[in-house]
């Protein structure tokens, strides 16, 4: 059954059809809809396509005849999987000519997520012992740099389908001489507390040399309970509801702990929480289990839209298009005020913490966001040279 579609889907379907000639490619039972919705949006479609001709439906191998660049294909289907494998095999790239509707964004759609008892949930790999990273370079050499890479979905190398800040990292390494290995374990919306259990279950366990953490907006909003990952919480609930049918006691205090209410002054009002405190204090602890294990670490605080920078147009339009943003459903306006207080307070932090990078600014005159925190594959090789930049210095003065 096909989702609704998601915040900011129609915008960014407006914003496409102005550069685009559009196709819709759906299932039957959507098509007419779909079609409908377009109109109303003044989207105009060229021509719709199916997995076989059908009434107004050309056969997909059709879009055979188009120019990938000029097309922006329109994906309505149950069996998203089968659809790309279908427009990949032509030749088409996921987020770059065509995209789902149920996600109409330049991500992949098909990000290989599990259930992950401790993080709430984790990102899928095969390899024994690796799982949970995708890594870029020879696990195995005995002679390469180890360097693990956590954070949230701007860190995550499975969600767009370009390259990552880690595997620029990696490249721009190789071309420097530099035999590295890159262990990126950053999953989309992971806060700083995930990062720091995934850190101390995984990451030590990988032998790394060099720890780089780049992460602070997902923690713009932290929930009551903030060491334990919203996925999580909704799993946790429903087994509270099942208790009695499972015969089991499960609730917040099953184990004689809560679930972790402390770390942010969750008493204080929205507009004075030091949202930044938090953060600070789970990174302070990733360095110090680094330290403790004899490996250099650097966290760095990222860049966002909203932190104060002078908007381009397409910014403009995006933050104006806005309702809320994330889970507690923050306007634009709250997020802005919050994001920039964060940025100063981080940035004071920075001045007195060797391990702690602000790159909040790095972006401040470029054009390379795709929304709010995710830039374009410009904007991750910008950050892999900063990084580089500042290990560079971290090995100097050691």
């Amino acid at each position: 059954m096909l989702k609704v579609i998601r915040d900011f889907a129609l915008w960014f379907l407006i914003e496409d059809a102005k550069k685009y000639r559009m196709i819709l490619y759906a299932d039957q039972e959507y098509l007419g809809r779909m079609q409908k919705v377009l109109h109303n949006l003044d989207v105009p479609v060229a021509y719709a396509v199916a997995d076989k001709a059908c009434g107004q439906a050309r056969s997909v191998y059709e879009l055979l005849y188009e120019d990938p660049h000029a097309v922006m294909i329109i994906v309505v289907k149950n069996h998203f999987d089968r659809a790309r494998k279908t427009l990949e095999g032509m030749g088409f790239r996921l987020g770059v000519h065509f995209k789902s509707i149920q996600r109409f964004l330049p991500e992949t759609c098909a990000a290989p997520y599990y259930y992950d008892p401790v993080c709430g949930f984790n990102v899928y790999t095969e390899t024994e012992g690796l799982q949970g990273f995708c890594v870029f370079g020879d696990a195995d050499s005995p002679s390469a740099l180890r360097i693990v890479t956590m954070g949230g979905s701007t860190t995550d190398a499975f969600l767009y389908p370009f390259r990552s800040w880690s595997e620029f990292l990696h490249v721009l390494l190789e071309e420097r001489g530099v035999e590295n290995v890159v262990f990126c374990g950053g999953v989309a919306g992971y806060r700083s507390s995930e990062e720091l259990f995934k850190i101390i279950r995984d990451g030590i366990g990988l032998a790394p040399r060099l720890v780089l953490n780049f992460s602070g907006s997902n923690d713009l909003s932290v929930f009551d309970y903030p060491y334990i990952n919203g996925y999580m919480r909704t799993v946790c609930a429903f087994l509270e509801q099942q208790r009695d049918r499972l015969d089991t006691r499960f609730g917040m205090n099953v184990f004689g702990v809560s679930w972790g209410r402390g770390g942010v002054k969750t008493d204080a009002p929205p507009s004075e929480e030091a949202y930044d405190s938090f953060w600070l204090q789970n990174q302070r602890m990733i360095h110090a289990v680094c330290e403790a294990f004899g490996i250099r670490q650097l966290t760095f605080y990222q860049p966002n839209l909203c932190n104060g920078k002078k908007l381009t147009e397409f910014e403009r339009a995006y933050i104006l298009n806005a309702c809320y943003w994330g889970p507690d459903r923050m306007t634009p306006e709250q997020t802005i005020r919050r994001a920039v207080a964060f940025r100063e307070r981080v940035r004071r932090a920075a001045q007195q913490e060797s391990w702690l990078v602000d790159l909040s600014g790095i972006f401040d005159r470029e054009e390379v966001y795709l929304d709010r925190l995710h830039v374009n594959e410009t904007g991750n090789r910008l950050i892999a040279e900063h990084m580089l930049a500042e290990m560079e210095r971290l090995w100097r003065d050691t």
